[in-house]
């Protein structure tokens, strides 16, 4: 409510799940500044038959989790900040690549019920309890060391 409250422009992916729950929350609220990412040819979800930006993908590309990883960098790369929530399987990388280019993430954390606000690279550490360590050694190698003595609380919106 915040973020339509404010005007802000809001970029969502067109997966089933989150992004869904975000497009039918949006819709209901009659909110229009939304732009529905989704693979060139592909829109799965858009609710509120807003804008798109289509994202393309090689010739010879499979419909598995590296083809969607092309979108989610598109959006990464053009938001300003990130909302996630996180069930503690996917959305790591996203989280990651926000946090790569400087951008502020709030993320939702289903299995506690509370918010947690993340800005800076080595607060990702944060949310990695719990998680499968091969997945976090691939994300290590991924993102730029960094130090903050800030904790991960600070409200974003």
């Amino acid at each position: 409510d915040k973020v339509i409250a404010k005007g802000l422009t809001v970029i969502v992916g067109d997966a089933d799940g989150p992004d869904r729950a975000v497009q039918d929350y949006l819709a209901s609220k009659r909110y229009g500044k939304v732009t529905v990412f989704c693979m060139a040819g592909e829109c799965r979800n858009n609710l509120g038959n807003w804008p798109t930006r289509e994202i393309g993908a090689g010739p010879h590309a499979r419909l598995d989790f590296d083809y969607y990883v092309a979108k989610d960098r598109a959006m990464s790369s053009e938001a300003d900040c990130g909302f996630m929530l996180w069930d503690g399987r996917g959305t790591l990388a996203n989280i990651a690549a926000l946090l790569q280019r400087g951008k502020p993430v709030l993320i939702y954390l289903a299995h506690g019920s509370l918010f947690v606000t993340l800005c800076e690279p080595d607060e990702f550490g944060y949310l990695l309890h719990g998680v499968d360590p091969a997945l976090v050694q691939r994300l290590a190698r991924e993102r730029p060391a960094g130090r903050s003595s800030r904790k991960p609380d600070v409200p974003l919106f």
